[in-house]
């Protein structure tokens, strides 16, 4: 697997500048009726500016509180190396775990499942499988040990049949306290309410309540109500994670014709916190000499 280096993220608003009338400025709120504004010199601002930076600073702070890292947590790395899917599965796990501790519900695990960050140029059906076969994976790891019951939830029942003759082996390895199950009886049509019933309809199967945690994993855009519903129905006060759900992707769907509502973001997919997060991404930037075309690639690490 090619080197994955910790990125620091890009400020695309460093340079913007919000415009702002002057009739906007505080020193002429007091105005309760039109009146020419008188000049004022831009000294006279500067105890609202630097009052306006001092809330600012101590709403950071207090958020910076609210989130602060304990000492007993080891402080992360650099540059991230995996040797192996196990390396990062297990890492993985041990984030969900830190997140377990802390009294996380909702939370996302997302990371590559090719080196290659284009992440098209395989068959469909080998990322599937190999998504359900690392969610097994990370799903007996968290239960060793432990007295908690895992489900591995696929969207639908014929995608059920096909993952429990597929991955049969591996879940008799993993145990009786991993299991495999669907959020929903029926098969979604390719374009949701149009071909496959109301979007977020179906059938949810309920036999896997007596599961502590629960990985939802190969959920598409239409299926994401689902996902929902049964997150809200039946997994309620348990711990639900999506696993490798490419939500960065599947939100820029949410609202447009024939996909669901971007409701589905700011009523539900909110909630989940990123626990484990490797972003691939490659871009090229033109230069004045040669070679005139850099090619970056690299990743961002959470």
């Amino acid at each position: 697997m090619s080197t994955i280096q910790k990125l620091a993220p890009l400020n695309v608003f460093a340079g913007v500048r919000t415009s702002r009338s002057r009739h906007s400025c505080p020193a002429y709120a007091a105005y309760s009726k039109p009146v020419a504004p008188k000049r004022v010199h831009s000294a006279a601002l500067i105890p609202q500016r630097k009052q306006a930076h001092r809330l600012r600073a101590g709403a950071v702070r207090t958020s910076c509180d609210a989130e602060a890292v304990s000492a007993d947590k080891a402080p992360g790395r650099e540059t991230y190396r995996p040797e192996s899917f196990d390396v990062l599965v297990d890492d993985a796990v041990k984030s969900i775990q830190t997140g377990l501790a802390d009294g996380c519900r909702r939370m996302e695990v997302e990371y590559p499942l090719s080196s290659d960050t284009s992440g098209y140029k395989d068959a469909s059906d080998s990322f599937i499988d190999a998504n359900i076969a690392l969610a097994i994976s990370a799903a007996k790891r968290l239960s060793e040990g432990t007295d908690l019951k895992v489900c591995v939830l696929v969207p639908d029942g014929p995608e059920l049949v096909r993952a429990s003759e597929r991955f049969e082996p591996a879940l008799e390895l993993a145990g009786d306290s991993v299991t495999l199950g669907c959020m929903a009886g029926k098969k979604k049509g390719a374009f949701g309410g149009f071909f496959g019933g109301a979007v977020g309809s179906g059938e949810l199967v309920e036999d896997y309540n007596d599961n502590d945690i629960f990985i939802a994993v190969n959920a598409s855009t239409v299926e994401l109500p689902t996902v929902r519903k049964y997150t809200e129905e039946v997994v309620k006060d348990k711990t639900m994670i999506l696993w490798c759900l490419e939500l960065d992707t599947l939100r820029a769907d949410l609202g447009l014709f024939g996909f669901p509502g971007k409701e589905i973001q700011f009523e539900f997919l909110s909630q989940f916190k990123s626990m484990f997060y490797i972003r691939q991404r490659a871009y090229s930037k033109s230069v004045e000499v040669a070679p005139f075309l850099v090619n970056y690639n690299g990743a961002l690490f959470r």
